[in-house]
C-alpha cells in the first residue's frame, strides 16, 4: 500500500512539474514576445516607417515568438511537437492558397507604403479612376472622385496598372 502511494506521489509530482514548466514557458513567452514587439518601435521610428506598417510587423513578430513558446510548452506536456508543427504548416499552406488574392493585395499595400508612388491628398488616376487619395490601407486604396464618389481599388490592381499623378 505504501509503495502505491509513493509511486502515485512521484507521478503526481512529475505531472505538476511538467504543467508548471509549460505554464512558465507560456507566461515567459507572452512577455518576451510583447517586449520584442515593443522593442522594434525605435527601429521603425528611426527609419520613418509608416505607423500602419509598424503595427502590422509588431503583431507578426508577437505571434511568431509567442507561437514558438506555445509549441515548446506543448512539448513539456508530452505532446509530439513535430507532428503539431507539420499540421500547423499544412494548415498555413492551405490558408495561403485560400487567401492568395488577399495576400497579393497585402503585398501590394506593403509595396505602396515602401515605394510611395503617391501620398495622401494627391490627385491621381489609377485603373481608369481619377480622384484624391483618401487612404492607403494594406488591401485597398481609397480615392475620392471629383463628384465626391468613393472609389476603392485593390492594391494589386494599382501596382499592375499605370499611375498618373497630377500636379497639385
Amino acid at each position: 500500500m505504501a509503495l502505491i502511494n509513493l509511486i502515485s506521489w512521484d507521478l503526481t509530482l512529475e505531472l505538476l512539474l511538467h504543467i508548471g514548466s509549460a505554464a512558465l514557458l507560456t507566461f515567459l513567452g507572452f512577455f518576451i514576445a510583447k517586449y520584442a514587439a515593443k522593442g522594434i518601435d525605435p527601429l521603425f521610428t528611426r527609419h520613418r516607417i509608416d505607423p500602419i506598417l509598424c503595427t502590422f510587423f509588431k503583431k507578426v513578430l508577437f505571434y511568431a515568438i509567442f507561437s514558438l513558446f506555445i509549441i515548446s510548452a506543448l512539448g513539456c506536456l508530452g505532446f509530439s511537437t513535430a507532428s503539431f508543427v507539420a499540421v500547423a504548416g499544412g494548415f498555413g499552406l492551405s490558408l495561403g492558397f485560400v487567401f492568395k488574392d488577399y495576400f497579393v493585395n497585402l503585398g501590394g499595400g506593403i509595396m505602396l507604403h515602401f515605394i510611395r508612388p503617391f501620398s495622401l491628398g494627391d490627385l491621381v488616376k489609377v485603373s481608369n479612376e481619377k480622384g484624391r487619395v483618401e487612404s492607403i490601407n494594406f488591401f485597398t486604396t481609397t480615392l475620392i472622385a471629383e463628384d465626391k464618389t468613393v472609389v476603392i481599388i485593390p492594391n494589386a490592381k494599382i501596382l499592375s496598372d499605370a499611375i498618373l499623378k497630377y500636379p497639385l
